[in-house]
């Protein structure tokens, strides 16, 4: 088969519509409102960093160097997705740039990731121009203690649902850095005003990503999945595979191409044709040759009885296509989740594993054995104590934005762009 010719499924409004009633009765948490509001958060997030201190200038204004996990650290990928460069971010998870690296961020959503504090103490006054992006936790009060500057996140997110917050602060902060132009912040913002305008206009059950969501949902259903993905698409290929297994409860994985196909493959061999899905996520920019490994890929998984299914996008530029597929791989997971009648926000091993990494809570000192009376009298005054206590509104979009986002695949009857084949 060839993945580039095969026309993504669409869902009728009617199938959209049952399934996002059942997933608004297991949704509590709003899961879905945070996935429609990716474009509002990217915008606002712009807003925001206008009045946050960006620290020393990096000497080096190629790259910089994000410390994270989960979330925080696919926010990076994804702007190496968005910027057709992953080289422009580095993305370090759980370790610890060289010494002499400038331009660092240290981003942790809450604040109060193990590994990242651990991290965070090792690099101040090792690194420079660190700053540190954050809702809150140990991570603002080492910013305060370490005068740090400190980019906040609101709080009352779960992590994975403040994306367009961490990706919009970590891209101004590289424009603020030199490191990313201006106007490539513009080509983003444009991209969130097109995408919200689109969301905010159609219907979940009429719009077309959102309809392209349920047939891929319904196929992996019961079926580990794998994500076969180039370089180019890094981060969408990460997020897909996250959101499934945090908000579906679903294994996912991912197989990067070419080189997966010298290696990870021969594992494959014995896998069960019924009980395994292929996802193929490649981008329009991929070289001719690489899209034809993808598709000899693709047909020899086809024949042997897998489940292969492409994963397409909308927009006329990198920016558009990435928000896009953000918005079409949350949901395919928020539909997966409904069908398996699973609430997207709860998590279930993920805590259990931090509440074993923390340290055990200590026992308060016994009370001490009151001291024998004396018939002296002590003069000695006791010191006085001194205690000191130490003490981001969403962007709306304005009224006036583009009319249309740019739907590459509108409908059923629409043909493909040559560039998503």
């Amino acid at each position: 088969m060839n993945i580039w010719e095969v026309s993504p499924q669409i869902s009728t409004p009617e199938e959209v519509s049952k399934i996002v009633k059942k997933l608004r009765k297991l949704d509590v948490s709003k899961m879905e409102d945070h996935v429609l509001e990716l474009p509002v958060q990217i915008k606002s997030a712009f807003e925001t960093a206008l009045k946050y201190d960006e620290g020393d200038m990096p000497l080096s204004r190629d790259k910089v160097h994000l410390i994270g996990l989960g979330g925080s650290a696919i926010a990076g990928d994804l702007i190496g997705d968005m910027l057709e460069n992953p080289n422009k971010v580095i993305v370090h998870r759980g370790s610890i740039p060289p010494r002499d690296t400038r331009g660092v961020i240290v981003s942790s959503y809450s604040g109060s990731t193990r590994e990242i504090i651990q991290i965070a103490d090792q690099v101040y006054g090792g690194l420079r121009s660190n700053v540190y992006i954050s809702s809150g936790g140990e991570l603002t009060r080492m910013a305060w203690e370490q005068s740090i500057p400190i980019w906040r996140i609101p709080t009352g997110y779960q992590p994975r649902a403040a994306l367009g917050w961490a990706l919009g602060l970590a891209i101004s902060l590289m424009v603020r850095w030199d490191i990313v132009l201006p106007k490539q912040v513009e080509k983003l913002e444009k991209a969130a005003t097109r995408l919200a305008v689109s969301l905010d206009k159609d219907e979940p059950t009429e719009h077309p990503l959102i309809r392209a969501a349920l047939p891929i949902s319904t196929t992996i259903k019961g079926k580990s999945v794998i994500v076969f993905y180039s370089k180019a698409c890094t981060g969408i290929a990460t997020r897909l595979s996250a959101q499934l297994n945090e908000n579906s409860n679903h294994p996912a994985f991912q197989i990067e191409i070419p080189e997966g196909l010298h290696n990870a493959v021969e594992g494959l061999i014995n896998l069960d044709h019924k009980k395994w899905a292929m996802i193929f996520l490649a981008d329009p920019n991929d070289s001719p040759d690489l899209r034809e490994t993808f598709s000899i890929a693709a047909e020899y998984f086809d024949e042997k009885g897998f489940a292969c299914l492409p994963f397409p996008a909308a927009g006329s530029d990198q920016f558009e296509l990435t928000l896009s597929r953000i918005v079409l791989a949350d949901y395919v997971s928020l539909f997966l989740a409904a069908l398996k009648g699973n609430d997207p926000t709860e998590l279930k091993v993920i805590p259990e594993i931090k509440l074993r990494g923390e340290p055990p809570k200590s026992e308060p000192d016994p009370e001490p054995d009151p001291e024998p009376e004396s018939n002296s009298v002590s003069t000695d005054e006791p010191d006085p104590e001194m205690e000191s206590k130490k003490d981001v509104e969403p962007w709306i979009p304005p009224d006036d934005l583009d009319e249309n986002f740019n739907q590459d695949i509108g409908s059923e009857n629409s043909e493909q762009p040559k560039s998503n084949e």
